[in-house]
């Protein structure tokens, strides 16, 4: 009970009805957390080390289709050992049915779980199932089979943390979104977090006042590699960008920010991270943040600007075009405002794939230095003039081909892009947070006035 009064403002915790005895093992009820009504339950690592007995799953399941009646997010603090082994087939069932009661409120309800100390085995896949998931490194742990079932199975001997430790999977998979130092700061993100979320799929992000004025001039350094946490937090409201995933798939970068004190989501390239390639990390990475954000009416901003989707016969044997084209259906599915910002390059696939105003953008800015091409300009230029630069000396095919993709660059950057409707309009780096503040208004104020229960997609886990 400790620890769901925890995230209470006012230290009180109101225990779900007629629970007070049953499943000694699970806490469950509600707090107020800045004001507004959420459902907590946590594990007892004290009786039977948290393990997931039918009364304890029956405690959560009970909270998760209350919370969905009620339209409150759901907190989970999670410390538990996964199924009750003591209980057999009948605890498996009970995790069964847990599965089902999350997979219910899926894109309905904000859902966070904070890896205290053990995530096992079916607390896992619930977390997995979740919106968020957030790591406490001092005692967090995650896995579906324990160091000693790795033993028994395979005669491998690992430990805990090794197997399982919030960093490393924080940085291998990206099951893990933030990382706390202890459970006392993984609290406050916890309340960061749903500070940029509505209570459900029904209701409009909480947007916050600012005196950061709307028009105030961007200051960005872009050249052909530059950090674009840098032109992200230059471009939204001061000390407001919340980064997800930070270790896992560097090479993309997703987060939530506010603009003129509305919450958006941030989808963004990073250049200094493998050309900002879109391999199959970043496209898993990306289309589940774009889903969430879809789901709880956050609109988008994509920054682009990547060397394309990543070559090689390791991202197509490991299945980049599965992962890719969830990126596509994401977009596709989130009824949301998309407005895609053209800050460089972007190339074939990856050009589609990143909220194009072919695919699914509302609306797209481009800068002067902004480029869109099937291929990058010299291996255009070498296909397209191949006949033309046959023969030719090598000194004088090196210059005739620097010309010829300088001419194909000419083509397909800045103005012209916008002549060919790939951009709607092209702006100086420094007027960037004005244009998008103001695109994002016109088009998040008319998709507001639309926002009702039974229009909502549902989204799958």
């Amino acid at each position: 009970m400790t620890r769901c009064k925890s995230l209470s403002d006012d230290g009180l915790f109101e225990e779900l009805e007629g629970f007070e005895k049953a499943g000694d093992g699970v806490v469950a009820g509600f707090v107020s957390v800045e004001g507004r009504k959420v459902a907590v339950y946590a594990h007892d690592p004290t009786f039977m080390g948290g393990s997931l007995g039918s009364a304890e799953v029956g405690k959560i399941t009970q909270l998760y289709r209350l919370a969905l009646r009620q339209g409150v997010p759901v907190i989970g603090l999670s410390d538990s050992s996964g199924a009750r082994i003591q209980e057999g087939p009948r605890s498996l069932a009970a995790v069964g049915e847990f599965f089902h009661a999350v997979h219910e409120v899926v894109g309905k309800i904000p859902t966070v779980t904070v890896v205290v100390g053990g995530c096992v085995g079916g607390a896992a896949y619930s977390a997995a199932m979740g919106d968020f998931v957030i790591g406490c490194v001092d005692r967090g742990y995650m896995f579906i089979n324990g160091p000693k079932a790795v033993k028994h199975l395979t005669g491998i001997d690992v430990t805990v943390k090794e197997l399982g430790g919030v960093e490393i999977l924080a940085r291998k998979n990206g099951v893990i979104d933030l990382l706390a130092p202890d459970e006392h700061e993984a609290v406050k993100l916890v309340r960061k977090v749903l500070g940029y979320l509505p209570q459900n799929h029904t209701e409009l992000p909480p947007a916050h006042p600012t005196d950061d004025p709307r028009d105030r001039p961007c200051r960005l350094s872009l050249g052909d590699a530059y950090d674009v946490r840098a032109v992200v937090s230059e471009v939204f409201d001061k000390d407001s960008v919340l980064e997800l995933k930070p270790e896992y798939a560097p090479n993309i970068f997703i987060g939530l920010a506010r603009l003129g004190g509305l919450p958006v989501g941030v989808v963004a390239n990073q250049p200094l991270h493998m050309r900002g390639l879109v391999d199959m990390h970043a496209a898993r990475k990306v289309s589940r943040f774009i889903r969430m954000c879809g789901s709880f009416n956050i609109p988008l901003a994509t920054f682009v600007d990547t060397a394309g989707l990543a070559p090689g016969p390791e991202h197509e044997h490991g299945g980049l075009v599965q992962a890719t084209s969830k990126i596509f259906k994401a977009y596709l599915e989130a009824r949301v405002p998309k407005v895609s910002i053209i800050l460089g390059r972007v190339y074939g696939g990856a050009y589609i794939a990143m909220a194009s105003k072919s695919l699914a953008a509302d609306y797209v800015i481009g800068l002067e230095r902004s480029e869109v091409a099937v291929l990058q300009p010299e291996l255009s230029a070498e296909i397209i003039y191949r006949k033309q630069l046959e023969g030719l000396p090598a000194e004088r095919r090196a210059e005739m081909l620097k010309n010829y993709t300088e001419e194909l660059r000419g083509q397909f950057s800045g103005k012209a892009l916008q002549a060919m409707g790939v951009v709607d309009t092209v702006v100086e780096p420094e007027e960037l947070r004005k244009n998008l503040a103001k695109s994002i208004e016109v088009l998040f104020d008319n998709y507001a006035k639309n926002v009702t229960a039974d229009r909502r997609p549902q989204r799958s886990v």
